[in-house]
C-alpha cells in the first residue's frame, strides 16, 4: 500500500506527532515485511524497518545513508543508474523470487516491491521485501513432484488427463493422445472431453463430471469414447478433483482402455453360457470336488440319473464313495489318489454305482485334476456317464457276433473281405475252396487268386465300388486253387467300413458245374442257330427259285393280265422272302426290324412298278418296332398289298404323287401301319371289306389272321390304317 505522506502542513503538530507515531509503530513492530525508504533523488537509504536488518543480517549502520547499487546485496537489482531512473520514470517495480545473499552468507528468494511516493515536496522510494524463501521451495518441491507425475503418466500404459471445470483438456499423457488419435497439436488447439466421448454416453459424463466437483467419491465409469476417426472403444475411468485453497478447479484422472477386458469378458460370458448349455445339454453328472474342502458338487443330471435329491446325500468325497459297489470301490479309490499324488493331469475309471432304488448302473467315471502353480493339486472337474445299456448292447453285440461268427463260418457260399486290394477275412468255405489254410492267405493281394484273363476285369470292379462308382453287381470269374486247378465262381460284392476304413465283402458262390451245363446249352444253341439260318436262307432262296420260275412263265405268255398275275405272285413272294432274309441277315433270329423290312420292301416295289422312279415319291416316318416271325409274314404281305395298289392304280396315267408309309406303336402295345396316297382315290361306290380284287381279299383275310383292324380314309387321297398285336404263338415243340 502506498503511505500516506504527512507533513506539517497537512496536520496540526500533535496529529502529525500521532500519525507519525503510529506510522513508526506499524514500520518497526508490525510489518511483517522488510521495508526499506530510499531517497528517490539521491538513491541513499533513509530508513529501515528491523525486520528487514534481521532478514538480511545486517545493522542500520550498515545499510543507512548507503546507496541501493552500493549494497553487496542489491547491486543485482538496480545495478546501473538508468535502471534507477527506470523505476523514478514508472514508478513502481517488481520482482519475484530475486536471490539475495544474508550477511552470514545465506542465500534467500525475496519478493521485491518498489514504488514511488512524494512527502510533502520531496519523492521518496519505499520497498517492500518478503522472504518468499519457503514458498519457493514449496513450488520447487510442487514442481519436482509436478514432473515424476508427467514422467509417471507417460510411462503409464493408461490415459492420464486434467480437465478445466467446462471440461477443457489441460493436460492428456502421450498414450492418451495416441489412443484417441490425436496429436500434441490438436491438444494444445484445444480439445473437450465431451467430445471425446460417444453421444450416447455424453449425458451421463457430464453428470458424472459434475458430481466429481460437487465433491463425490471418485468411483470408476465405464463410458463409450470416440478416436479421432470415429472409431469406438469402451474405457473405465477414475477421477477426482483438482482442489485449490479447497475449490474445485478441475478434474484430473485416469482412462483405461477396456475393450481387451470387454473381449475377455464377452469371450467369458460365452464359455458360461456354453458350460450351462452343455450341462443342460449332457446327459452326464457333471461334478467339481474341491480338493483343500473336500466339498463335492453335482449338477442337475445326478438326481435325473440315480435318483438322489441333493439334500439326501453329503457333498463330499466319503457319500460318493460309499455309493460305490464294494467289490469296486477299493480299486477306485486307489487309483484316483494314486492319480492325484503322481501328478496325472486325467483319471479314468469304470465302475458300479448305487442308485437310489438300490440297483447298480455300470458307469465310465473321468476327471481333470487341476494344480496351482506349485502343482499342489486343488480342484477335479469331470463327469460320470451311465454305460449300463452301452454294456447291455456291448454284451448283445458279443452274443451277435458269436452267432454271426457261426453263420459265416458255415455259410455254403465263400466270403472274404478285401480291403487296400489285400486278403482280410476268409471263411471256412473260401478256405476250401481254393485250399489254402486261413493264415496263408490273409494280407495277401487278392488278384493273385483270379484266373489272368478275368483279372483286370475284377480288379476294375473293385476299383469302382471302393471308389463310390457304379459297378457290377454280379458277375462270373475263375478262381485259381491252390493245386493249380480253375473253378468258376459267381461274386456278389458290397461296400462295407471295416476297421473305420471301406473294403469290399465279396460272397462266392462255385458255379463250377452250372458253367459247365451252359457251356454245353450255348454250344447246342450255337449249332441250333446255325442250323435256323440255315433254314431261313434255304426258304428265302426256294422262294427265289419259285419267283424266278414265275417270272420266266410270265416271259412264255403274251397275255397281259397273265402276266400282270405271275407279276402280283412274284411280289407276294418277295414280300415273304424278304421277311426270311431279314431273320438270316439278324442277330436275333425270332425278330425283325419292321422299320427296315418295310423300306426293303418299298424300295423293292417302287423298283417292279415304276419305269420313271421321278413320278411318285415316297416319305418314311418309322419308330423302331421289332417283329417276330409270326407276325412278320401276314404284316409283309399286308404291305406288299397296299403299296403295289397305291403304285398301280392311284396315278394313272403318268400322273406324278407322293406314298407316305407310317410306322408307329400305339396305346396298349399296339403296332400301327399307315399307307397313304395323295392319287385320285380309291373309288366312293367300292367297299374294299367285299371287292373282289384278290388282293384286298387277301389284305382283309391277313389284318384278320393279325386280330387286327383296318380302317379306309378317303381325305386327300387314300389312306389305309391297319392296327394289330404281335403275335404270341405256344412254342412249338
Amino acid at each position: 500500500m502506498k503511505p500516506i505522506p504527512i507533513t506539517k502542513a497537512t496536520l496540526p503538530d500533535e496529529a502529525l506527532l500521532d500519525s507519525e507515531a503510529r506510522y513508526r509503530w506499524l514500520f518497526e513492530s508490525t510489518a511483517i515485511d522488510g521495508i526499506m525508504i530510499l531517497d528517490a533523488k539521491t538513491g541513499q537509504v533513509v530508513d529501515v524497518n528491523p525486520f528487514l536488518t534481521k532478514l538480511l543480517g545486517f545493522s542500520c549502520e550498515q545499510v543507512i545513508k548507503k546507496k541501493i547499487w552500493e549494497l553487496g546485496y542489491f547491486k543485482d537489482i538496480l545495478a546501473s543508474k538508468k535502471n534507477f531512473k527506470d523505476l523514478l520514470q514508472k514508478g513502481f517495480v517488481r520482482y519475484d523470487g530475486l536471490p539475495l545473499k544474508t550477511a552470514d552468507g545465506l542465500q534467500i528468494d525475496v519478493e521485491f516491491v518498489g514504488h514511488v511516493y512524494e512527502a510533502g515536496n520531496q519523492k521518496m522510494i519505499q520497498c517492500s521485501i518478503r522472504d518468499i524463501t519457503e514458498r519457493k521451495q514449496t513450488e520447487g518441491m510442487l514442481a519436482k513432484s509436478e514432473k515424476r507425475f508427467r514422467q509417471l503418466s507417460e510411462l503409464l500404459p493408461e490415459m492420464v488427463f486434467e480437465t478445466d471445470s467446462k471440461g477443457n483438456l489441460t493436460f492428456a499423457n502421450q498414450y492418451g493422445i495416441k489412443s484417441f488419435g490425436y496429436s500434441l497439436e490438436d491438444l494444445q488447439s484445444g480439445i473437450n472431453i465431451f467430445a471425446l466421448v460417444a453421444p450416447e454416453d455424453r449425458e451421463s459424463i457430464k453428470r458424472r463430471l459434475a458430481e466429481i466437483l460437487s465433491g463425490s467419491e471418485p468411483v470408476g465409469r465405464e463410458f463409450q469414447v470416440l478416436r479421432k476417426d470415429g472409431g469406438k472403444f469402451p474405457i473405465l475411468m477414475h477421477a477426482n478433483a483438482i482442489l485449490e485453497d479447497g475449490v474445485p478447479k478441475g478434474v484430473r484422472g485416469i482412462a483405461i482402455d477396456i475393450t481387451e477386458r470387454k473381449k475377455a469378458e464377452e469371450a467369458l460370458r460365452e464359455s458360461l453360457g456354453r458350460f450351462q448349455l452343455a450341462n443342460r445339454a449332457t446327459f452326464d453328472a457333471i461334478w467339481d470336488w474341491n480338493l483343500q474342502t473336500d466339498v463335492l458338487w453335482w449338477n442337475e443330471n445326478f438326481q435325473t440319473l440315480f435318483g438322489y435329491h441333493a439334500e439326501e446325500i453329503e457333498p463330499n468325497s466319503e457319500s460318493w464313495a460309499n455309493l460305490i459297489h464294494p467289490e469296486d470301490r477299493d480299486r477306485v479309490l486307489t487309483s484316483i489318489h494314486a492319480a492325484i499324488a503322481s501328478g496325472q493331469e486325467y483319471w479314468f475309471d469304470q465302475y458300479r454305482f448305487r442308485r437310489e432304488d438300490g440297483m447298480y448302473a455300470e458307469v465310465e467315471d473321468r476327471g481333470h485334476i487341476a494344480r496351482d502353480a506349485s502343482g499342489r493339486p486343488t480342484r477335479m472337474i469331470g463327469a460320470v456317464r451311465d454305460i449300463t445299456e452301452r454294456i447291455r448292447s456291448e454284451k448283445a453285440i458279443q452274443a451277435s457276433e458269436l452267432r454271426y461268427r457261426q453263420l459265416v463260418e458255415n455259410a455254403s457260399e465263400a466270403i472274404l473281405v478285401v480291403q487296400d486290394g489285400l486278403l482280410k477275412f476268409v471263411n471256412r468255405t473260401a478256405t476250401q475252396m481254393i485250399g489254402y489254410p486261413e493264415m496263408e492267405r490273409i494280407s495277401r493281394p487278392f488278384p493273385e487268386f483270379i484266373h489272368p484273363d478275368d483279372r483286370e476285369m475284377v480288379v476294375d470292379n473293385y476299383r469302382k465300388r471302393i471308389a463310390g462308382e457304379t459297378a457290377q453287381a454280379r458277375y462270373a470269374f475263375r478262381l485259381l486253387t491252390r493245386d493249380g486247378g480253375v473253378r468258376w465262381v459267381e461274386i456278389g460284392a458290397v461296400l462295407i467300413d471295416w476297421e473305420g476304413r471301406p473294403a469290399s465283402l465279396n460272397f462266392l458262390t462255385d458255379v463250377t458245374d452250372r458253367h459247365k451245363g451252359e457251356e454245353s446249352i450255348q454250344a447246342s444253341l450255337r449249332e441250333k442257330e446255325v442250323m435256323l439260318r440255315e433254314i431261313h436262307h434255304r426258304v428265302k432262296n426256294n422262294m427265289q427259285v419259285i419267283s424266278s420260275l414265275f417270272n420266266l412263265q410270265a416271259g412264255k405268255t403274251a397275255n397281259p393280265e397273265c402276266r400282270e398275275i405271275l407279276k402280283e405272285g412274284q411280289t407276294r413272294l418277295r414280300a415273304m422272302s424278304l421277311v426270311h432274309e431279314k431273320l438270316y441277315q439278324s442277330s436275333n433270329l425270332s425278330k425283325i426290324d419292321l422299320a427296315v423290312y418295310i423300306q426293303s420292301l418299298a424300295d423293292h416295289l417302287f423298283n417292279v412298278y415304276l419305269t420313271d422312279s421321278n413320278r411318285i415319291r415316297l416319305e418314311t416316318d418309322f419308330e423302331e418296332v421289332p417283329l417276330n416271325i409270326n407276325s412278320a409274314v401276314p404284316c409283309g404281305l399286308i404291305l406288299n398289298e397296299l403299296i403295289s395298289n397305291s403304285l398301280k392304280h392311284a396315278f394313272p396315267e403318268g400322273r406324278k404323287g407322293l406314298i407316305r408309309i407310317g410306322l408307329k406303336r400305339g396305346s396298349d402295345d399296339t403296332i400301327i401301319i399307315r399307307v397313304a396316297d395323295d392319287g385320285i382315290g380309291f373309288p366312293k361306290d367300292l367297299d374294299f371289306r367285299r371287292s373282289e380284287s384278290l388282293g384286298l381279299q387277301i389284305t382283309n383275310l391277313l389284318v384278320g389272321q393279325l386280330e387286327g383292324t383296318i380302317e379306309l380314309d378317303r381325305t386327300n387321297g387314300t389312306a389305309f390304317i391297319v392296327t394289330f398285336r404281335k403275335l404270341n404263338y405256344a412254342p412249338r415243340i
